[in-house]
């Protein structure tokens, strides 16, 4: 599925089925972001709303990483 995009992906095995809480319905895009490696998940939080969730890797996670340190400075 890497480089694919577009909703009603489904879960693949190892994918997480829950995040933050919040329960992973399926896969929204796959290979998202800087270096292709991230992956944006369609999930329902505790209170029941639509969110979408994406778990960083690789250059994504770094680039967030940075940000999130920068802004806490």
């Amino acid at each position: 599925m890497a480089g694919a995009e577009g909703a009603g992906f489904r879960l693949a095995p190892g994918d997480p089925v829950e995040l933050g809480g919040c329960v992973v319905e399926g896969v929204i895009a796959v290979g998202a972001g800087p270096g292709g490696a991230n992956t944006v998940y369609r999930a329902v939080a505790p209170d029941g709303s639509a969110v979408s969730l994406t778990v960083l890797r690789g250059a994504g996670y770094a680039g967030c990483a940075a940000q999130v340190e920068a802004a806490r400075r």
